[in-house]
């Protein structure tokens, strides 16, 4: 069996869409937002004759010999997408992928496995990873913390304004807010103008990124960006500034993203990873409902990444 690394310029546009079918992370309009971080799309192709039997798409950053290689940057599901029933086929053609890549020459490999559908060559290392998942497919589903069901009640009665997010009014705005969020944390913001702006124009057209925003008297409050990704949707990135805690409008946008999450028939809520001793986070998710949900990203790196 043959594999290839192919750029994503050189697929035709309609053959990989039918191929990564209805998952947003594998589409090639997602996977090019790292375009505006440096990044090249690329998928490894694995081919029987002529015919594209599976393929991992992912994202290159760098040049060689310190080019890394992620599917999917920032921790997010990379996943082999198969294209044939025969199931040998399909083991023969994702064992040739992975091998391809770990031979590939890239500083460092990561491929992130959400699902546990990967059955991973020895020369690739196992890096355990944790999130909180929610299970809010009960036609009756609320938060079982009583605190939270009452600071929910309080948000409506203030008629928190939850709008879509549109980024020729809000941009501005939501980068001061991200920025002051990031600092808040000690870390420096992850993703530029750039890359926000690619991605409110592709949540504009593409109704599996949900975008909300909240602001106060002129002022930004909060911001949620959420992917749905088949019947489980991950709560990605939050902002929000805590002198309007008050307003409980961070809980309330969660619980009305919930809502409509519910009704596209997503019944799983995935709140994102956080640190072990991050227990005010971790018990902020647990009021919502959420446990722990164990996954491996496999990391494979050249005899220089293992230095560096």
């Amino acid at each position: 069996m043959k594999v290839t690394r192919l750029t994503a310029d050189r697929i035709d546009g309609v053959l990989l869409e039918s191929l990564t079918g209805d998952s947003l992370l594998q589409s090639k309009s997602f996977a090019s937002l790292w375009e505006n971080s440096g990044g090249t799309v690329v998928l490894w192709v694995a081919w029987a004759d002529s015919e594209i039997v599976a393929l991992l798409p992912g994202v290159e950053f760098g040049l060689y010999p310190i080019k890394r290689f992620q599917a999917m940057p920032d921790g997010l599901g990379g996943r082999i997408v198969l294209s044939v029933k025969d199931a040998a086929l399909h083991d023969q053609a994702a064992n040739a992928i992975l091998h391809a890549v770990a031979k590939a020459g890239y500083l460092k490999v990561h491929i992130t496995d959400f699902d546990g559908h990967l059955q991973m060559p020895t020369t690739y290392s196992a890096l355990p990873c944790s999130t909180t998942i929610v299970d809010i497919s009960s036609e009756d589903w609320i938060p079982p913390d009583r605190k939270l069901q009452s600071e929910l009640r309080k948000a409506d009665r203030e008629k928190a304004r939850i709008q879509p997010f549109d980024k020729s009014w809000h941009m501005n705005d939501f980068m001061r807010l991200m920025t002051a969020t990031e600092r808040r944390h000690g870390r420096k913001p992850r993703y530029s103008a750039q890359f926000y702006e690619a991605l409110a124009g592709l949540a504009a057209h593409d109704d599996r990124i949900i975008w909300l925003w909240c602001e106060h008297d002129g002022q930004p409050v909060v911001s949620h960006i959420c992917l749905i990704e088949g019947h489980t949707a991950l709560h990605w990135q939050v902002c929000y500034d805590k002198a309007f805690s008050s307003l409980k409008a961070n809980q309330y946008m969660l619980w009305l993203l919930i809502g409509e999450l519910k009704q596209r028939g997503v019944r799983r809520l995935n709140l994102g990873a956080s640190p072990h001793d991050a227990h005010g986070l971790n018990d902020y998710k647990a009021k919502w409902g959420g446990e722990r949900y164990n996954y491996n990203c496999y990391v494979c790196k050249s005899w220089l990444g293992r230095w560096l």
